[in-house]
């Protein structure tokens, strides 16, 4: 038998391997191609796409770039390279590939897909925005295309813009769940709380357990103002009935000299729950407890990085489904397994379910109750969650003696700036608040105060403030309270976080928001130099700026109800050289308080987990 029949019999074989998913073995009859025949682009290539299938990702590149060399141009071949660049973190030539790609075969679709999401994880937005726009034009009648135009625009804040994306693909796509759910993100965070949840409620009519759906409604209770928190604890209640897990007793009875422990979020990145978790991860005692961070992060950084060097064991659990990251916790014999997400974007409450750990623990970022039967505890603290509060959790509550987080500011933070107003000669309040947070209520009383205060402004700074029609929004919604747009300043996007912190240098007064609270924004407001005025509510989500400034020593700075809000801004403006004094102190003074004592937080933590542990160790004993 000649040599090319041969060869074209085992390539049959390969290719026959390959469409039942025998991925090791068609590899093998593949590498033995190439190595009969180092010329044979298809084989090479082919051999770089089982290695992309089998996440090896190296041997990818290097099979793909020899099949190239030997078949130059081959658009199906740049692509394939550019996404082994993109596992690799290579994306700056990844997107090369991609855009090379496209070049050459303008209806590769995949490639626009994969380009704009390169340019997402880039920080490119506005390119992402480009190649969405175009594949739009490739395929304009596709839903998908119209919802990742979607989803980026609203990443970056142009929310109304991103509203026509979503209505436009639904049109394309009428059922689509995924697609509504983004567009109900987009109404939350535009404040049209009701919209959003019958977008969700739509869902669940027809799919009851649409988990994302339903986290999503329950994120979007929190910001409602005036709702009764017993019926957003039943909505969470009924989160946890619809996700029934065996109990597994994994307990294993020794006398444990270290505790295992494993952290689990989608924001092991810049973002403010990697913020407030690295000071309890880098003062945990190595001697006390043995850490494990599972990453479910599809976007990786710095911040990502310097977690990792932290960790004594990282694992990567973005790629692998609830089921087989719950094993991979069994394996790692974990004696207490933290949530750090709870109901927010990303998170991972489905491996929580399969109560992989003894031991499972809410924590950090969510301000409530994730309604599972199998999460034991919460972390808090007796500022935020009172005794009246434990009905409203499904949890077991562990309150720590000291503040519940802690705050690390940025290394480079700008210097603190003098009282704006002993120029300006008014007075400047301001939010930096996430604009789902700035509802109706809120504006009508921060109207209020500037009817108060003669000459006052008013600075909000919001990412979505860019987008000209949210701005237009706004200051119509302000002119129905009596405000003239001249009283009022936004300002939108700004990318780099110590350009974020300089704006606190045009504030003097800074306003929370209810009844969902600030937690970054008031730390970093305090850190600048601000004081806060905060409304205290009646459950978590509105008790945190009230804690906050309780551990911070400045009560004085909280109102029981929105005419003592008012009433305290009012006052507060009187004396300029208090204001200006304190403006000088008050980094000090945080840096001083229990907000920046993590070696303090990672001691009590540590505590309560060894409190945890002996309990379950009691009850095995019983």
């Amino acid at each position: 038998m000649k040599k090319s029949t041969i060869s074209a019999s085992r390539k049959k074989k390969a290719f026959k391997l390959l469409e039942e998913n025998k991925l090791s073995e068609a590899q093998a009859v593949f590498a033995k191609l190439c190595e009969t025949n180092r010329l044979d682009a298809e084989s090479w290539f082919m051999l770089g796409i089982i290695c992309n299938r089998l996440d090896n990702y190296d041997k990818a590149e290097k099979y793909l770039d020899i099949s190239l060399q030997l078949s130059p141009g081959n658009p199906n071949t740049i692509f394939n390279l550019g996404l082994a660049l993109e596992k690799l973190n290579q994306l700056e030539k990844a997107a090369a590939n991609f855009k090379q790609a496209l070049t050459l075969k303008p209806d590769l679709m995949p490639a626009y897909d994969r380009l704009a999401l390169v340019y997402i994880a880039l920080g490119k937005q506005e390119e992402a925005i480009e190649v969405l726009r175009e594949a739009i034009r490739m395929q304009p009648n596709s839903g998908e295309w119209y919802s990742n135009l979607g989803s980026t625009l609203r990443s970056i804040g142009r929310l109304s813009e991103a509203l026509v994306c979503f209505e436009k693909a639904l049109q394309l796509k009428p059922g689509s769940a995924l697609i509504r759910a983004n567009k109900g993100s987009v109404l939350c965070a535009m404040g049209r709380y009701d919209e959003a949840v019958n977008c969700y409620r739509d869902i669940l009519n027809k799919n009851p357990y649409d988990i994302a759906a339903r986290t999503n409604l329950l994120l979007t209770l929190n910001y409602i103002p005036k709702i009764d928190p017993a019926q957003v604890f039943a909505e969470h209640q009924r989160f946890g009935e619809l996700c029934p897990a065996p109990v597994a007793d994994n307990f294993e009875k020794n006398n444990r000299k270290k505790l295992r422990i494993g952290y689990v979020s989608p924001d092991f990145r810049s973002h403010s729950v990697a913020f407030f978790f690295e000071p309890l991860l880098v003062n945990h005692d190595s001697n006390t407890v043995e850490v494990y961070c599972y990453s479910s992060s599809a976007k990786t950084d710095d911040v990502t990085e310097r977690l990792k060097r932290f960790s004594q064991n990282w694992r990567d659990i973005t790629q692998l489904s609830d089921e087989n990251a719950a094993d991979l916790v069994r394996a790692d014999k974990i004696d207490i397994l933290v949530d750090l997400a709870g109901h927010t974007a990303g998170n991972r409450l489905g491996l929580f379910v399969r109560k992989p750990a003894p031991i499972q623990v809410t924590y950090l970022g969510y301000p409530n109750t994730t309604g599972l039967p199998v999460m034991d505890y919460r972390l808090t603290d007796s500022t935020v969650d009172t005794p009246e509060q434990d009905c409203l959790y499904t949890e077991r509550l562990m309150r720590l003696p000291g503040s519940f987080i802690c705050y690390q500011p940025l290394p480079d933070s700008p210097p603190i700036t003098p009282l704006p107003a002993l120029e300006n000669k008014h007075i400047v309040f301001g939010s930096f608040n996430n604009l789902a947070k700035i509802n109706i209520e809120v504006l009508r009383v921060w109207a209020e105060i500037l009817k108060a205060v003669p000459n006052s402004r008013l600075l909000v700074k919001n990412p979505s403030l860019s987008d000209e029609d949210t701005k237009k929004r706004y200051y119509k919604l302000f002119s129905q309270y009596g405000i003239e747009d001249a009283r009022l300043e936004f300002l939108g996007l700004v990318r780099e976080q110590s350009d974020h912190l300089a704006c606190y240098r045009f504030i003097d007064i800074a306003l929370d928001t209810f009844p969902y609270n600030g937690t970054t924004t008031t730390c970093e407001a305090l850190w600048m130099g601000v004081p806060v005025i905060v409304l205290k509510g009646m459950v978590h989500a509105g008790r945190v700026g009230a804690a906050l400034l309780t551990h911070a020593g400045l009560s004085d700075w909280i109102a029981d109800t929105p005419a003592d809000y008012v009433s305290l801004a009012s006052t507060k403006t009187l004396d300029r050289g208090m204001l200006s004094d304190l403006r000088q102190s008050l980094r000090n003074q945080l840096r001083d308080s229990t907000l920046c004592d993590g070696k303090r937080l990672a001691q009590d933590v540590e505590k309560v987990y060894w409190d945890m542990w002996h309990n379950l160790y009691k009850s095995h004993d019983g």
